[in-house]
């Protein structure tokens, strides 16, 4: 014989509005590609979603990333007429209204 087992939830969740109004940010830009060029280090990528400006970081030597450079709206490319020796990688980011995207998943080239 079987008795029944009340199944009761004893987990509760507490939020107040904010918990429930997150912001909206851009898609994460993606298929970063960074190739070297005459003039320096040529990227491209895409976004999805609502575009709005990029910021594109880059970092050198593994060191820590600085922000090297902003595009308009609907621009998907940057030239890095700079680019200094060593290891130098690149991710880029959708600026939005309401906060930035994720970063790109990172590219990089080697200058000697």
């Amino acid at each position: 014989m079987f008795l029944p087992v009340p199944l009761r939830d004893s987990v509760v969740a507490v939020a107040d509005a904010s918990y429930l109004d997150w912001a909206e940010v851009p898609e994460t830009p993606g298929e970063l590609r960074a190739v070297k060029s005459v003039g320096g280090a040529r990227l491209e990528w895409k976004t999805y979603g609502e575009p709005g400006p990029c910021e594109i970081q880059r970092s050198v030597d593994y060191g820590p990333r600085q922000a090297l450079g902003r595009v308009e709206h609907g621009r998907q490319e940057f030239t890095d007429a700079a680019r200094p020796a060593g290891h130098v990688s690149y991710r880029v980011r959708v600026l939005g209204k309401k906060g930035a995207s994720p970063c790109s998943n990172p590219a990089w080239v080697e200058a000697p």
